[in-house]
């Protein structure tokens, strides 16, 4: 290789190894991270959220949301000794049974 090859090659191992130590980085950096942090339980909601019977599944899924930002709002859920906050996981199955058997898997 020539000199002007080793100055500007940046090498596929170098941008990952950056890449890498910059999201580790971002990820311990966002808002509300401390050591030990509030749990939080995951709840599923397996509905259709796209499509023409849409109108009745993204209701449902907003009306989850607004009941889970005052269940967090008051402190969260408290599950035995602990409480934890409330969060969503949602998933679109566009109204097909297949989509939807997928969505729970």
């Amino acid at each position: 290789m020539s000199e002007q090859g080793n100055n500007t090659n940046f090498g596929r191992r170098r941008f990952l190894k950056g890449t890498a130590a910059a999201a580790a980085a971002a990820a311990t950096m966002r808002p509300g991270y401390v050591a030990g942090a509030e749990k939080t339980v995951k709840i599923g909601f397996n509905a259709p959220l796209t499509g023409a019977v849409s109108a009745w599944g993204l209701p449902g899924f907003y009306g989850c949301q607004v009941w889970a930002d005052r269940v967090n709002k008051a402190g969260g859920m408290k599950i035995g000794n602990t409480n934890y906050m409330v969060e969503f996981v949602r998933f679109d199955n566009e109204y097909s049974p297949a989509k939807a058997r997928t969505g729970v898997a």
